[in-house]
């Protein structure tokens, strides 16, 4: 698997994934579920990712992943979930790809 792998969460770009708004003035942003540098190379390399309003639920918004714990650790448990029926992965090879469990 190379890099730019397309999502294998969302196959629309056009629609943000959690509030399935069009993204207003700032359109829309691709938000890599599992940051930080290692994870977010391995986020793009599985297509673990999604397009996110870029304020209202990526960035600055009270609801926003960047800014609500809790509304992050639901967005990386389902895309754990998906992730991991879409590979076969036990929750055992998962931690050992992300270094941790989200569900």
């Amino acid at each position: 698997m190379g890099g730019n792998v397309k999502s294998i969460i969302q196959a629309e770009r056009d629609r943000c994934y959690i509030c399935g708004g069009l993204g207003g003035y700032w359109g829309l942003d691709e938000h890599h579920v599992f940051g930080g540098f290692a994870n977010r190379k391995l986020s793009e390399k599985y297509g673990l990712k999604v397009y996110l309003c870029h304020e209202k639920c990526h960035e600055t918004g009270e609801e926003a992943v960047h800014n609500n714990a809790e509304v992050d650790r639901a967005l990386k448990a389902t895309v754990q979930k998906i992730a991991m029926r879409h590979y076969g992965w036990t929750v055992d090879q998962f931690i050992k790809i992300f270094g941790k469990n989200y569900l």
